[in-house]
This record gives structure tokens, C-alpha cells and sequence, in this order.
């Protein structure tokens, strides 16, 4: 009955997550998101999915939550659900080699937190690419939770399903170890959305949005480090206890 009830749990999700990887494909024609960005947010997703500290609740956090919630406030919830799918095929379906089932639901549940968080954003007045944080503090703050909330839920969900118990008491075992290096990593995703936004023109560049080698360097080194530090140090910190 267990096995059963995952199952369905799993099929559902990934349903789910591919209507809404669809519906954010439609609306990909009103974002104005060039490739050049959309690389530059699969790739340091993509190798910081790889960087996953497990928590003791089950499942695991990764340091692509920087990224994903970078996204969310630069480029829009619908280019980021695109940017967190790509990313996951390529770093768990590619470098991993993890079983397309567990590949497939992990960027589902992705999708569907990062629409989720996304809509409360702009529900709660704030503007992908337009991050301020006098006036959306609030929503900031707000949609953080949210998608740190639905991430961690989704697998809290799955675990349960798998192993027993009560869904919200492997929550409640995922959500405080997670909740420190989940806040961390997002002061390191709003930097990034922040000099996304600003960098190019302190850089000199030109024209906004449209990054060169340098800001492309730029960001990838103020995400990286920090995230990987982030990292290394809550691994240990697992290695110690």
C-alpha cells in the first residue's frame, strides 16, 4: 500500500510539474530573457545541484536554492522553472546518472514550487527584474519562505511516503536543519539578482541584461564561492556530528 501511495504521490507530482514546465514555455514570449542569461542561470544551477548537504529528516538541501531564488526576482517564475528543469537533467540525469524517475520528480517539484513562490511574488507587488528592496522587502522576504517551505514539503512528502510516518513530522525534522543553510543561500541568491540587475553598468557595460565576459565572471564567482563555502561547511559540520 505504501509503495502504491509513492507511486501515485510521484506520478502526480510529475504531472504536475510538466504542465507547468508547459505553461511556462508559453509564456516564455513576454520575458524578455536572451540566452546568454539563460545559460549563465543553468550553469551555476547546474553545478550547484550537484553540492546537496543531506539534512536528517531526509533528503537533501542543495546549493542551487541560491540560484533558483536569483531567478525568481531577475528573471520571472517561468524562466526559472525552465532554468531549474535544464538544470537538473543536466547535472542529476547527466552526471549523476540518477534514475529518470527521481530526476524527473526532483525537477517537478521544482517547477511547482518556483511557479508557486513566484505567483506570490508579484501577487505581493514585486517585479521580476526590478528588485527593490525598500518597497519589496516584503515580498522578498515573503516568497523566500515560500519556496523554502514547498522544497522542502515536496521531499518531506516523498520521504514519508517511502520510509513511514507522519508527513509533518519529517518535515519538522527537514525544515530546521535546513532552514539556516536555505536563509544563507538566499542572501547569496538576492546578491546575485541584485548585481544581475545592476552589475553591468558597474562594470561600465553598456547595455544592461546583456552580459559580457566579465559579468559573466562577475556572477559566477560571487554565487560559486559563497555557495560552495556554504557548502563545504555544512558537510563538515554533517561529518562532525
Amino acid at each position: 500500500m505504501r509503495g502504491r501511495a509513492l507511486t501515485a504521490y510521484v506520478l502526480c507530482v510529475i504531472l504536475g510539474g510538466g504542465c507547468g514546465l508547459v505553461w511556462s514555455l508559453h509564456q516564455w514570449r513576454g520575458v524578455n530573457v536572451g540566452m546568454w542569461q539563460l545559460a549563465l542561470f543553468v550553469g551555476l544551477a547546474g553545478v550547484l545541484d550537484l553540492m546537496v548537504v543531506p539534512v536528517a529528516g531526509g533528503g537533501g538541501a542543495a546549493a542551487s536554492f541560491a540560484v533558483f531564488f536569483a531567478g525568481l526576482l531577475a528573471l520571472g517564475a517561468g524562466p526559472t522553472a525552465c532554468v531549474a528543469a535544464l538544470a537538473a537533467a543536466w547535472s542529476e540525469g547527466m552526471v549523476r546518472r540518477t534514475p529518470v524517475v527521481r530526476t524527473s520528480f526532483n525537477a517537478a517539484h521544482s517547477v511547482l514550487s518556483l511557479l508557486a513562490a513566484g505567483g506570490l511574488y508579484q501577487v505581493l507587488g514585486g517585479r521580476p527584474g526590478h528588485v527593490e528592496l525598500g518597497g519589496h522587502l516584503p515580498a522578498i522576504v515573503l516568497s523566500v519562505v515560500a519556496l523554502w517551505l514547498l522544497e522542502t514539503g515536496w521531499v518531506a512528502a516523498a520521504v514519508a511516503l517511502e520510509r513511514g510516518g507522519k508527513v509533518w513530522r519529517r518535515l519538522r525534522a527537514s525544515l530546521g536543519p535546513m532552514l539556516a543553510l536555505d536563509g544563507a543561500l538566499a542572501s547569496v541568491g538576492l546578491l546575485l539578482a541584485l548585481l544581475y540587475q545592476n552589475g553591468w553598468q558597474l562594470l561600465g557595460e553598456s547595455t544592461p541584461g546583456e552580459p559580457g565576459y566579465q559579468g559573466a565572471m562577475l556572477l559566477a564567482a560571487v554565487t560559486l564561492i559563497p555557495s560552495g563555502l556554504l557548502y563545504y561547511a555544512y558537510r563538515l559540520q554533517g561529518h562532525l556530528r
